[in-house]
C-alpha cells in the first residue's frame, strides 16, 4: 500500500513533511507498541488505542 514512498525519495520527503514528526514510520515502531502492550507496563491499561503515526493523525 505504501511501496511507492519508499522507492522514489521524493515521495518520501513530501509525505514525512506531512507528519508532525518529520519522517515516515517503521515497522519497529509498530512492533515496540505491541511489546508495550503485551508486558506487564502495560497491566492497568484498559481499552485504549495507541496511533503509532509519528503525530500525521494530530494533524
Amino acid at each position: 500500500m505504501t511501496r511507492y514512498l519508499w522507492e522514489n525519495a521524493e515521495h518520501s520527503e513530501r509525505a514525512a513533511e506531512r507528519v508532525a514528526l518529520k519522517r515516515l514510520g517503521l515497522p519497529e515502531g509498530v512492533a515496540r507498541a505491541a511489546l508495550f502492550f503485551s508486558t506487564e507496563d502495560s497491566g492497568f491499561t484498559t481499552g485504549t488505542e495507541l496511533p503509532v503515526d509519528g503525530g500525521f493523525s494530530w494533524r
